[in-house]
């Protein structure tokens, strides 16, 4: 797949390609709201006792869309921002799903949610078909979870999340988008998928900007003027929907990496929803950085987030860049 232009960001503070588990935190201080999701009717009280897998919350406005206890133990307050969950459990087991239909299995266990749409980034309806499918093993943006770092031990669930996915489908095609790079794990990647005629295997260039949904869309044809929905997601979101559909278990916790200039040691990290950001960048951030500010997600596209709160439902990413204090000479002319 040929693509024009794109970008190559030259910032030091690449995560490592490992994952690391961080210490069970005493507290979770679980978000309400993402970049997409509000999660506005809250389904627990005050002194409530939950279960992992539990409904904390639905949002109403993406199809009930739930967020999960990530962990067992005990509501102690809620508010319009954040739902805090103390005496913390984390050898407990996840609530069982009573059963329904795939689609109730994948909204119910948390899988639904790592889909979007190309063309308007929202949440697509389970109930109407698409046109297509994308799925991305590829993120250029940095200082976010890497697909490569996650597939590595989890290629055997991935192949099977894929057919999963397909087994939702009628004939719609499922594009899967790798880098344009000449690997070993990339050629394994494809020879493992070999034999499945559904998937189209895309390549795109190492540049940030031609992994993006919406252009990869338009260049395998599908415009947003056709009105067609276009099923995306990542290599989490493929994972999630095996461990949903193969075990019947939820996803409860992120990958996400924690990078940036400021950060020493950057890796990723498996934690689960609402897990303390400042004890994710405890010890991390370098001690030459008097000033810095912490984005929830990459260098490019992230936003500013208190440390003092938890990690979100679709965090893929803590960023630590330095903070000028000094002003750029005749930096307001933009050149």
């Amino acid at each position: 797949m040929k693509c024009k232009g794109g970008f190559n960001v030259p910032l030091s503070g690449r995560p490592a390609g490992m994952i690391v588990t961080p210490p069970v935190a005493e507290m979770l201080r679980i978000p309400l709201s993402s970049r997409r999701f509000r999660f506005n009717d809250v389904r627990v009280a005050e002194g409530r006792s939950v279960a992992a897998g539990d409904v904390l919350a639905t949002d109403e406005a993406n199809h009930s869309v739930p967020l999960l206890a990530p962990a067992a133990g005990v509501v102690r307050q809620t508010s319009d921002e954040y739902i805090t969950l103390e005496d913390i459990d984390a050898t407990g087991a996840a609530a069982a799903f009573p059963g329904g239909t795939p689609f109730d299995k994948l909204l119910a266990l948390g899988a639904w949610q790592f889909l979007s749409d190309a063309h308007t980034g929202r949440l697509p309806d389970p109930a109407v078909a698409p046109a297509a499918v994308m799925v991305s093993t590829v993120r250029h943006e940095p200082f976010v979870a890497r697909g490569d770092v996650q597939l590595h031990d989890h290629l055997d669930a991935f192949v099977r999340g894929m057919t999963h996915l397909q087994s939702l489908l009628q004939y719609q095609p499922i594009h899967l988008i790798l880098p344009d790079v000449h690997s070993a794990f990339a050629r394994r990647i494809a020879q493992m998928l070999r034999g499945h005629a559904w998937i189209q295997v895309e390549r795109t260039p190492p540049r940030y900007g031609c992994e993006l949904f919406p252009v990869v869309a338009r260049r395998l044809g599908h415009r947003p003027s056709a009105g067609d929905a276009i099923w995306c997601l990542h290599t989490e979101g493929v994972l999630a929907i095996d461990r949903a559909l193969t075990a019947g278990r939820p996803t409860l916790t992120r990958i996400i990496a924690v990078g940036g200039p400021c950060v020493d040691g950057a890796t990723h990290v498996e934690a689960p929803v609402g897990y303390p950001i400042e004890r994710l960048l405890d010890g991390r951030v370098s001690r030459s950085a008097s000033e810095y500010r912490v984005l929830n997600g990459g260098a490019l596209t992230g936003l500013p987030v208190d440390p003092a709160g938890g990690i979100d439902a679709e965090c893929i990413g803590i960023t630590v860049l330095a903070d000028p204090t000094g002003e750029e000479t005749l930096g307001w002319l933009r050149p």
